[in-house]
C-alpha cells in the first residue's frame, strides 16, 4: 500500500493529501484509486471485517 499522508482523522471524517497521478475514484483504466487506498487503510487500521463504505467530498 502506498503511504497516505493523513491530515485529519476521526470517527466521521478522514482528510488525506491526494497522491499525484492516482485517480480520486475508480475509472475505466482500473488503476488503483485514492478511494481504494483509503478503504484499505481504514479496513486494516480498524480491523474491519467488511469493506468500508464512504464517499468523496472535494
Amino acid at each position: 500500500m502506498q503511504n497516505l499522508k493523513i491530515i485529519y482523522e476521526d470517527n466521521h471524517i478522514i482528510v488525506v493529501e491526494k497522491i499525484p497521478n492516482v485517480p480520486s475514484q475508480e475509472d475505466k483504466t482500473e488503476d488503483v484509486s485514492m478511494l481504494t487506498l483509503i478503504k484499505e487503510y481504514l479496513k486494516e487500521k480498524y480491523q474491519k471485517p467488511r469493506e468500508c463504505v464512504f464517499g468523496i467530498n472535494t
